[in-house]
């Protein structure tokens, strides 16, 4: 089965048209970055921060996603990179960027004998989001003649 976590009119690319946001994100977690693991302790151990509402086994049966309540959906893309960098400099776990920063993202929901799932995730609520850079450009002097 094939899922969005928004209801968007058109996916087009450059013309995406989104209704609504459910306010969950997805983390995907691909084989090649966690091999070295226990899928099923890893999984665990994603599952016990209190916003996850979700974890399960991907398609493939080797990798697994999780599925997290956010608090700003309009941010979803900033929530998003903000996750796959503390993973990254935190747990040394690469997530999967390529997909859950975008409303059109979609997932395909397998099944999972061993899913993990909570009933009412606490929304993930980043207070300061990481901003990019402002270009020097933005900022040049320009004197004003008298």
């Amino acid at each position: 089965m094939l899922y969005t976590f928004s209801n968007i009119q058109s996916r087009k690319k450059g013309n995406v048209i989104a209704i609504e946001s459910t306010g969950i994100m997805q983390l995907d977690f691909d084989h090649s970055s966690i091999r070295d693991y226990d899928i099923k302790e890893l999984k665990q151990a994603v599952f016990s921060l209190p916003f996850v509402g979700f974890c399960g086994l991907s398609c493939s049966g080797t990798g697994f996603y999780a599925l997290i309540l956010i608090e700003e959906p309009e941010k979803l893309s900033e929530y998003a990179e903000h996750c796959f960098e503390i993973f990254k400099t935190e747990y040394g776990i690469n997530v999967d960027t390529t997909k859950g920063r975008l409303l059109q993202d979609l997932r395909y929901i397998s099944y999972d004998a061993n899913m993990l799932l909570r009933g009412n995730p606490d929304p993930l609520r980043i207070k300061c989001l990481r901003r990019n850079e402002a270009s020097k450009n933005n900022f040049e002097y320009k004197p004003i003649k008298i």
